[in-house]
């Protein structure tokens, strides 16, 4: 029992900027962000994959049907995760085991789907993709991630004072 609680506990900490809340005047500048980054996961996706033209044209839309599926599985975990944040503060809640179990379960099984929908859509791309082209997605999303993830960390923050003060 406790080894399920300490495991909603990691879960819920680690998708807590599921939560997190935007301001109105955010809207635009977060659309136009990701808009760029799309576009830019793109391009490197195709000079990464070596695509042809014919290629990215078939490819394409088949990621694009893929991500949209994905989607809709992150927005059943988000809706997971809400309802274990709704519970968890109700100061009279009171989990049993069963519910733990229950939203363990629920959270597996969208995993599970994830897998599923990512082995179906990489096996896939055979009709498309050459077998090192096919190799090579499925390293790109954790190396662009990762690229992405140190560009920002070696980005200069936008307040002066604090540049002072890392200098």
């Amino acid at each position: 029992m406790r080894n399920k609680i300490y495991l909603i506990l990691i879960l819920l900490m680690t998708s807590m900027s599921l939560f997190a809340q935007r301001g109105p005047f955010d809207e635009k500048s977060n659309k136009d962000r990701r808009d760029k980054m799309e576009q830019l996961r793109i391009w490197k996706m195709t000079e990464f994959l070596d695509l042809t033209t014919d290629q990215a044209t078939e490819f394409f839309p088949l990621i694009r049907q893929h991500e949209k599926k994905i989607l809709k599985f992150h927005n059943q975990q988000r809706e997971i995760m809400q309802e274990i944040n709704d519970k968890i503060n109700n100061e009279n809640y009171k989990p049993t085991e069963q519910e733990v179990n229950l939203i363990i379960d629920k959270i597996g099984n969208t995993e599970r789907k994830i897998l599923k929908e990512r082995s179906i859509f990489l096996k896939s791309l055979n009709k498309v993709l050459t077998k090192e082209q096919q190799l090579r997605v499925i390293v790109f999303e954790s190396r662009f991630k990762r690229h992405l993830m140190r560009a920002l960390s070696n980005r200069e923050d936008i307040n002066p004072k604090r540049n002072k003060r890392r200098k």
